[in-house]
């Protein structure tokens, strides 16, 4: 009796530990960022019946929301029912391996439930292995096996669950197919045929069940899966980031003693030995590989898996103890807390104060249901509202697209949204998801308007995302404005399917080899076939692959270093001119000269180790083409290109001393460098200028003067700047006005210049004369 009393308290326990960590009844709004504009686009997908896999190409499913916890009004009973369903698969997979355990084991396990497991990757991925778990004593079990229709039931339910965790996240289907197969062999193994048979089917059955519920066609659903495969796939090498590797070691530490520990039980048998090695060794990989792949905050997933391996093993075999596990323990704590120390800092107050806040969240949610979602719905609208405010997108007609994210600023201002298919520009990782994004722009669903901005990460060379779809927004797509950092285009009335690239040359290279670029008026793409060793293919599934760099000459000298993706970079993207900002991009729609200053002379490919890797083949192939279009030019007065002062004369300058300020930038190129600057269609120039610091006083305007022998001196009244970092350093808030920059044409000058300054105050005009900047201009 007393017995039946601590498993009743214990599965309690559990269950409300369970719920409280599954149901979102306190779920986040949407807000600007990377991260939570994907998360409104998948809310936005399902609530207005997009096709998974066709429209929408990710790695979340249409039950994304049990995943994201990001509120929406149409999707949240999803997130909800989504969340009970996979919760109480979750409770029952560890009902079934309770029985005998301590209280204070299920105590221990509920607090790191609730207080130490922090990403949700986590908690998703720790599903299969608990199934897989509850397989392993059922079948072990031979009083369990003999309630015979219970355990039907408990299996049918158990494997179902694993279908849904595929539409939730579809990265998840490689674990469910293992612990899907394994189980299936298990029971097969021991003439439990009708239990295999469950194993097998019943993922299948709810998958097509809740497809189906979420509003998906069944037509659809194989284009969900194999598209998931490429995003899959090119994660590894795209996504990859470098961190501490101590971190790694010590995961990798006691995850082989908790397999050891597996190994070295004498009571269990072989057979069984092999299935719970195979299921914690795969939960384990998975971790290592979601966590440390892309190596920052990430590594808290493989912290937390850990330390949930470890207690489920302690649930699964209490007879697995001794020495062995204990040190296991111990180093799986050890190894949470210097992660967790690293990235978050949890100290024993916070991670009372998470479970508190679970428990009180869960019951507050549970008795006052309708009142919350009121609440909610409000809360929602709000926020909505204030990224409208803050956007202020113009009324759009027609459909309109996005470019790279930033989806929450297009949903949010009610402009009808017609995403590509992987919606945001950083994860088309393959040539395969780039083509798709491609042919969307060509085909009958092309959006009418694109919103365009560059934003890359990872400090990846910018035109690289997306980088295939370039060309077809250049020539399909007429410029209509700039603002806030963003482009506004509209589709062409004569568009162009018709191929876009001109093939000029294909080469042959090797890492570190300087290539020199084809000379062509036009922009350049470039397609590159770099290919991973044997080896390298192998530390690709293993772990990830060597990060690859290319170096970029531009023809003024200037030498910028940016991350190259292998996979991203055999779709192709321009190369030259070399575009870094969306003000850039949209002078790829302007006259030629515009972007003079960044045409690129050479580039160089190389490994982050050096000119050799025993990860890649240090030969490979480069196509460059030109590309054809646009199809109209717009003038360089639209983009708002300063012109020489008509009205300004050398006699009318005063001497001066020294002027308070600073010359930062000459055609992105610090002023400070020594020797010849260069400048060639444009010339860009920032820096700060003030009368006095300590009155605060500024001028009232801020000239760039270039003198030549014999055209002698122009005059270029620069544009007042923002520079809050001035105010700050001097603790003058009137400084934070005090910044000038310029964009001129020098298009009609020629020879070398001497760049001066000169401030303008009461109607005085002074030259700065510590400023003699030469400057080297020419026409390419």
């Amino acid at each position: 009796m007393k017995r039946l009393s601590i498993n009743f308290i214990s599965l309690g326990l559990l269950l409300v530990s369970v719920l409280a960590v599954f149901l979102q009844f306190s779920p986040h709004m949407p807000t600007m960022g990377l991260d939570p504009s994907w998360q409104f686009g998948m809310n936005y997908a399902i609530s207005h019946g997009l096709s998974f896999g066709h429209d929408v190409v990710f790695t979340f499913g249409p039950f994304a929301p049990v995943y994201t916890g990001q509120y929406h009004p149409e999707t949240y009973s999803l997130m909800q029912w989504g969340g009970l369903y996979l919760a109480l698969a979750f409770w029952l997979g560890i009902a079934v391996f309770l029985n005998e355990i301590s209280l204070t084991w299920v105590v221990v396990f509920c607090f790191i439930l609730l207080g130490m497991m922090i990403e949700r990757d986590s908690l998703l991925l720790s599903l299969p292995l608990i199934i897989g778990l509850a397989v392993f004593k059922i079948n072990d079990d031979e009083q369990k096996c003999n309630n015979y229709y219970l355990m039907v039931g408990l299996l049918i339910y158990m494997f179902s669950a694993l279908g849904l965790l595929t539409l939730v996240k579809g990265s998840m289907l490689i674990f469910s197919i293992a612990i899907i197969a394994i189980s299936s062999l298990l029971f097969a193994s021991n003439r439990k045929h009708l239990f295999a048979i469950i194993c097998m089917v019943s993922p299948l059955v709810s998958i097509l069940v809740f497809w189906v519920i979420s509003g998906q066609t069944i037509s659809n659903l194989p284009s969900y899966f194999t598209n998931i495969f490429p995003i899959i796939s090119g994660y590894t090498e795209a996504m990859s980031s470098n961190g501490p590797l101590v971190e790694i070691i010590i995961y990798i530490i006691p995850g082989l003693l908790l397999l050891l520990s597996i190994l070295l039980q004498k009571i269990l048998e072989n057979k069984n030995k092999l299935f719970l090695i195979t299921v914690f060794s795969l939960f384990l990989f998975l971790g290592f590989k979601a966590g440390f792949v892309r190596h920052d905050g990430h590594a808290l997933l493989p912290a937390s898996a850990i330390l949930i391996a470890t207690m489920l093993l302690i649930l699964t075999e209490h007879k697995v103890q001794g020495r062995l596990i204990g040190s296991c323990v111990l180093l799986a704590v050890l190894c949470w807390g210097v992660i967790d120390a690293h990235y978050v800092k949890t100290s024993t107050q916070s991670v009372t104060d998470r479970i508190i806040s679970k428990y009180s969240i869960f019951w507050y949610g549970l008795i006052k249901k309708g009142e919350n979602i009121a609440h909610l719905d409000i809360q929602f609208k709000q926020a909505v509202d204030t990224i409208k405010k803050q956007m202020n997108f113009p009324e759009m007609d027609g459909s309109t697209d996005i470019y790279s994210y930033n989806q929450s600023a297009l949903i949010a201002s009610d402009i009808l949204w017609s995403p590509r298919p992987i919606l945001q520009s950083y994860s088309v990782y393959t040539p395969a998801l780039a083509e798709l994004n491609r042919k969307h722009l060509i085909g009958d669903s092309a959006p009418e308007n694109i919103i365009f901005s560059v934003e890359t990460i990872d400090s990846r060379i910018p035109s690289l995302d997306d980088g295939a779809s370039w060309p077809e927004l250049i020539t399909n797509y007429k410029w209509i404005e700039i603002r806030d950092n963003f482009l506004f285009l509209q589709k062409r009335e004569k568009f162009n399917n018709a191929q876009k690239l001109n093939s000029l040359i294909s080469i042959k290279s090797t890492f570190g080899q300087k290539i020199v670029l084809p000379v062509s008026s036009k922009p350049i793409f470039m397609q590159v076939d770099i290919k991973k060793t044997f080896l390298g293919h192998i530390l690709s599934i293993l772990y990830k692959p060597e990060q690859l760099y290319i170096r970029v000459e531009l023809q003024n000298g200037k030498e910028s270093k940016y991350r190259l993706i292998a996979n991203m970079a055999r779709s192709g993207f321009i190369i030259s001119p070399l575009i870094e900002n969306t003000t850039e991009f949209s002078m790829l729609f302007g006259e030629k000269f515009l972007l003079n200053n960044k045409q690129v002379k050479a580039i160089t490919i190389s490994p982050v180790s050096g000119k050799n890797s025993w990860q890649w083949k240090s030969e490979y192939s480069i196509e460059f083409s030109e590309l054809i279009g646009p199809n109209s030019v717009e003038p360089s007065e639209r983009y708002n290109i300063s012109r020489f002062s008509k009205g300004l004369t050398d006699k009318d300058l005063q001497s001066t001393g020294n002027c308070t300020g600073s010359l930062d930038i000459i055609n992105g190129r610090l002023a400070s460098e020594a020797g010849e600057h260069f400048a060639s269609g444009l010339l860009n120039v920032n820096g700060w200028m003030a009368i006095s610091i300590e009155e605060g006083v500024l001028p009232d305007s801020v000239y760039i003067v270039l003198t030549n022998k014999e055209q002698g001196s122009q005059y270029v009244k620069s544009l007042s700047s923002p520079r809050p970092d001035v105010g700050a350093y001097f603790k003058k808030t009137e400084m934070n006005g005090s910044g000038y920059k310029v964009m001129a044409d020098v298009s009609t000058l020629n020879g070398l210049f001497e760049l001066e300054i000169a401030i303008e105050r009461d109607g005085k005009v002074m030259l700065c004369p510590q400023f003699k900047i030469p400057l080297r201009i020419k026409s390419l």
